[in-house]
């Protein structure tokens, strides 16, 4: 399967309480079902995944798939600790809601009441707005030159102090940007309202009840007993061991480790009220809602969605190494959790299916629909607000769009940056893409003319529906290549850092020039000028510098926004 060239790099994700029983018990084909979908994602081979399925309390189900060690050839045990990036951030939130339960911290106080000497640039952003994603803070993760920080260990007033003066990204409360900083500062203010550091905090008043006894804070030195080994994509062989990055960065945010036993052992004690008191815990399963009104679907350190009269209150995380994901279903006492030792297979698309299959739910894509619509009605250039949950202007000023497009009468869809994919009909309006949980939705205003596409994830929707809104700027023409000599192409032969760990080669093949991104298929690349070239399998392109001399120095990767790359050889 061919892989786009992406350049991501992020911490990252994922209910009411329900005295009632589930009225039926997971049968034995739902649990067949979930079996074949871990089965098939994670060979035993390569690492994998530790699964844990509960229901009204009693473990269903304990499935483990691939190795914990690949050098030493050590499979997964359900007793194996993985980091669970920010699944960690419900951990946080609680602590808070611990404070609120003892007195100590309100909700709605504005945060310089606990950190007094807080830039809030003159807004008032209150400790609510910090555990539900709202207070317009920009996320630490996407700030120019994180890829390079993370690797340093930080002081929190360092760490504080490497995003407070920036400019918030909108007035607290009325938008939604996912903000590793907003949880990274809720946990700064246990720490100042407490007294205490925040990890002995989470430990004496969230772990130790809960009888979390193989739960911990990640760490390069401490001796961790049982420690699946991450990987990532990359290397000669498509995976390599995790590099290393300091702990110090993700606190509050994604920095706790744990196993599947463990984190059952958590969702039983919030719910059975040794942590919080219901009406507290029920508070935190409620969506918040943005000054407009608009549903962010997301509580105080979980996302809440709804598939049909079911709700799906779920987290997941990524950190380096590992992806995590915990979803509780409360109208069926079920408690699914999956930890991963590997980003390079999605845990999340496996998660959905199996709470498709746990609802009863198709988990293949939608039937096409032939509505006899004008394609042509839909073509047009979109703005993107979010990716990844974060606002495009969290990473800088360069915009991000959708185009939409009609080919042979069928209709596609290319985000900046990425491959074009066929639009397929699911109803009036309304496409998904072949494979994907991603769904749009055509606005229309009252004169039936399109001006707005609502783009979301079925079954769990990450953050509130981003809506693209249609400009007037015009689709882009297809870029026409030239040939250069190949002299002029041998200068640029050699290797680009754009990130620690991640380069960009270029290659030649007779008269054909390639680029190959760290972990990923190799690409032809064609040129628009002497300096200026663009790939074709996605919306790239790649501008080389040259010193006075005429020596190429590096070069600037357009895909979506811009990236800088120095030639190391």
């Amino acid at each position: 399967m061919r892989k786009n060239i992406l350049i991501i790099f992020s911490l990252f994700l994922f209910g009411v309480v329900t005295s009632l029983q589930a009225q039926q018990t997971v049968t034995p084909a739902q649990q067949q079902k979930i079996r074949e979908i871990l089965k098939e994602a994670y060979p035993d081979s390569l690492p994998g995944s530790s699964m844990m399925l509960i229901q009204n309390s009693q473990v269903i189900m304990t499935e483990t798939h691939g190795m914990a060690n690949m050098e030493e050839r050590i499979p997964i045990r359900p007793e194996h600790v993985f980091a669970i990036g920010s699944t960690s951030k419900q951990f946080t939130a609680v602590g808070i809601l611990v404070l609120v339960q003892q007195g100590k911290v309100d909700l709605k106080e504005d945060i310089t009441k606990y950190i007094p000497d807080y830039n809030t640039h003159g807004r008032h952003i209150t400790v609510e707005n910090l555990i539900t994603h709202t207070s317009g803070i920009r996320s630490f993760t996407e700030m120019q030159g994180f890829s390079e920080m993370i690797t340093t260990d930080k002081s929190m007033e360092e760490i504080r102090k490497s995003f407070e003066d920036s400019t918030l990204l909108f007035e607290p409360g009325s938008m939604w940007s996912y903000s590793n900083s907003g949880f990274f500062l809720a946990a700064y203010i246990i720490e100042k309202v407490s007294g205490q550091s925040y990890a002995n905090f989470i430990r004496e008043h969230l772990f130790k009840p809960a009888g979390m006894d193989h739960t911990c804070f990640g760490s390069n030195t401490d001796i961790i007993m049982n420690r699946a080994q991450g990987y990532d994509a990359g290397g000669e062989h498509g995976l390599e061991r995790t590099r290393p990055y300091s702990w110090s960065w993700p606190i509050g945010a994604g920095n706790i480790m744990s196993t599947t036993a463990d984190m059952a052992a958590w969702n039983n004690a919030l719910l059975s009220g040794k942590i919080i008191r219901p009406e507290l815990l029920k508070q935190a399963y409620t969506p918040f809602r943005l000054t407009n009104g608009q549903d962010t679907h997301y509580g105080y350190g979980w996302q809440i969605n709804k598939v049909g009269n079911f709700r799906v209150i779920a987290h997941g995380g990524a950190i380096g190494g590992y992806l995590a994901d915990a979803i509780y279903l409360p109208e069926k006492n079920i408690y699914l959790v999956s930890l991963t030792n590997t980003t390079a297979v999605s845990s999340i698309d496996q998660m959905r299916k199996c709470v498709l299959v746990l609802l009863d739910q198709p988990t293949g894509d939608p039937a096409v629909v032939n509505t006899k619509t004008n394609l042509k009605e839909y073509e047009g250039v979109y703005e993107v607000n979010l990716l990844g949950g974060r606002l495009v202007t969290n990473s800088g000023n360069d915009k991000i769009y959708r185009n939409v497009f009609v080919e042979d009468n069928r209709l596609y869809i290319q985000r900046s940056g990425r491959s074009k994919t066929e639009l397929l009909s699911s109803g009036s309006d309304d496409f998904f893409i072949k494979d994907s949980p991603q769904r749009f939705h055509f606005n229309r205003d009252k004169k039936k003319k399109v001006v707005s596409m609502d783009v979301y994830n079925y079954p769990m929707a990450f953050g509130p529906v981003d809506v693209n809104r249609k400009t007037d700027l015009p689709l882009p023409v297809a870029g026409q290549e030239i040939k250069v000599p190949a002299g002029i192409l041998r200068k640029y032969l050699g290797v680009y850092e754009l990130a620690p760990g991640f380069t960009l080669e270029f290659s030649l093949d007779g008269d054909r020039f390639y680029a190959q991104a760290t972990g990923q298929d190799k690409f032809e690349v064609f040129a628009k000028s002497e300096t200026s070239f663009f790939l074709k399998v996605v919306d790239a392109k790649i501008d080389f510098k040259m010193d006075a001399a005429g020596t190429v120095t590096g070069l600037t990767l357009t895909q979506g926004r811009k990236m800088e790359a120095k030639k190391i050889r």
